[in-house]
């Protein structure tokens, strides 16, 4: 076998150790903050697992907007959506229990396991998410934005004065640079072995 080859077999075999590792959330390190970047499988989008600091709705869709940890840029983040299974915003303002449609839902219900009615007893490799309100980038009809609410998993809407918190993603994997340079290092490394010796 090439060592090129070999490479791209031990590149593959630490992606999939880490997938194994978590499940679906799988942990793809800390920024320079020290604050973790979580990539869901099921949903293709990268949670970041930055310190709760409550803020309303518009200072935190803005926040979201601003951030550029890992390998992105501004504009990338955002607020999760909350929606139907065929992607439209809830009408009503009120949801309840067991909806798994919005990104939140599905991270509270599906990944995590937690249970209707809470309390919240699984964070996974969450190490800053708690018990209270965090707010979506979804509004309803009467233009007033959804909330999960972590202690129990009840999603509905309230108002965009009140002081929140926030969880935002990234459409797709957003593994830290430092992680990336590690695996290409490590194939470059066999590479040049392998040209000195020939």
């Amino acid at each position: 076998m090439s060592i090129r080859r070999l490479a791209i077999v031990a590149m593959i075999m630490f992606l999939g150790m880490g997938t194994l590792a978590q499940a679906a959330l799988i942990d793809r390190g800390a920024d320079t903050l020290g604050n973790h970047l979580i990539y869901d499988t099921d949903l293709n989008i990268t949670w970041y697992d930055a310190p709760a600091v409550q803020r309303n709705w518009g200072n935190s869709m803005n926040w979201a907007a601003s951030l550029t940890v890992g390998d992105t840029t501004a504009g990338t983040w955002r607020l999760p959506t909350t929606l139907y299974q065929d992607g439209t915003v809830p009408s009503m303002g009120y949801i309840g229990f067991n909806f798994t449609s919005s990104e939140m839902g599905h991270l509270y219900y599906v990944e995590l396991e937690n249970a209707a009615d809470g309390p919240l007893t699984n964070t996974g490799p969450f190490t800053n998410l708690l018990p209270n309100y965090y707010y979506s980038s979804s509004v309803s009809s009467a233009g007033l934005p959804f909330i999960c609410l972590f202690s129990n998993g009840y999603q509905g809407h309230t108002y965009a004065f009140n002081p929140n918190y926030a969880l935002p993603v990234h459409s797709g994997d957003v593994p830290e640079p430092a992680t990336i340079g590690l695996l290409s290092l490590g194939a470059l490394s066999l590479i040049r072995r392998k040209r000195s010796k020939a």
